[in-house]
């Protein structure tokens, strides 16, 4: 159990950057270097930084 948890917050990254446009790069960053404090920090801001592939029309006010 404690295994599934650790994995889980190992791929919050990829998890957050599924619908984004830099999804790949996040991925391979966080497969590669995202053992690293350093490498899985740079991995969530590139995932939180990251735009849409598809934005909502709704929610952009035009």
């Amino acid at each position: 159990m404690a295994g599934i948890f650790a994995a889980f917050v190992y791929f919050i990254p990829t998890v957050i950057a599924r619908d984004k446009i830099n999804f790949k790069l996040v991925l391979v960053m966080n497969l590669l270097v995202g053992w690293t404090i350093l490498g899985w920090f740079i991995s969530f801001a590139f995932a939180m930084k990251g735009k849409n592939k598809n934005p909502d029309p709704e929610l952009s006010g035009s």
